[in-house]
Formats: structure tokens, sequence, C-alpha cells
């Protein structure tokens, strides 16, 4: 490694500061909602908050397992593409969840995005004192849970890139 700094400091300070950028944004963009009166079930907002900053994490730790793949701007391109249009499509982004085939949905299962669209479903679905629990919390769960996969995966291909100075 050309850097001064081990392995593990160095993509810690790289994860925590496009963590704190991708917190500052998200948060403008709330704000930006709310100024222009996009909130139209402000007494679940907070639910929604949370689902949104649920899925960034997904997003960044996304873009961290696909930049580690490549440097090639062209393949970081191509992948990001693939992967969210692909799963706009197929969680419910795109097409209704109630257009989809009972195998598509649960192959969708295994994305990230359709456990935020199920998410949006069940804070849209559910009286606003019955939403906090453990469906509710399962869904976040999951979603945090994929971001540290991505995470986790991007950690372990850029050690090993590394390693071999590929």
């Amino acid at each position: 490694s050309v850097s001064g700094m081990s392995f593990q400091k160095r993509n810690c300070a790289i994860i925590t500061s496009v963590l704190l950028l991708g917190i500052i944004l998200t948060l403008l963009c709330i704000v930006a909602v709310h100024i222009l009166g996009f909130n139209y079930s402000s007494d679940k907002s907070i639910y929604y908050i949370i689902n949104t900053f649920a899925l960034m994490l997904i997003g960044i730790g996304m873009a961290y397992f696909i930049t580690s793949i490549t440097s090639s701007e062209n393949i970081i391109a191509m992948l990001s593409n693939m992967l969210t249009l692909s799963m706009c499509f197929l969680c419910g982004v795109f097409v209704s969840t109630d257009l989809m085939s009972a195998s598509v949905l649960k192959a969708a299962q295994f994305l990230p995005l359709y456990w935020y669209v199920s998410a949006v479903h069940y804070i849209n679905d559910t009286p606003l004192g019955q939403i906090w629990g453990t469906t509710f919390a399962t869904k976040i769960s999951i979603e945090i849970l994929f971001a540290l996969i991505f995470f986790a995966l991007g950690m372990i291909i850029s050690r090993k890139k590394e390693q071999y100075a590929v």
C-alpha cells in the first residue's frame, strides 16, 4: 500500500466520510421535501425517514462494493445501472407488486430494495400507533443487514486486491 495508514484505518475513514456526506445529503432531501410541502402524511414522517436512512446505507454499501470491484468509471456506471434498474423493476418501484407473480416476489426478497418498498407499503397500510413493532423493525433490520453485507464484501475485495496488488 502507498498510504501510511493501515488498511482498516484508511477504509474506516473512507466509509465514515462517505456516510457523513450521505447523512447530510439525505437530511437536505428530507428538509426540501418538508419545505416544499410534499409530506402527505406528516404523522408517519419519522417512519419514512428511518426507512430512507436505511436505504441510504444500502446505497452507500452497494457503491462501496461496486467501486471495490473495479476503478474503471465505465464498468462502475454499467454495474450501478444494471443493479439499480433491475432491482427497481423486480422489487416494486417501477412496477407495482400487485402486478407481479408470487415467484417474482419470492425472488425479489433476496434484493435489498424489496425490503424498502415493503416497509413503505407497511407504513402506508398500518395505523400510526401500530407501525413501530417487530414487523417494521424486521424490515429495517434486513435493509441494514444488506448494507453491512455490501460493506463487508467491499472490504474483503479491497483487502484481497491490496494483498495481491491487483
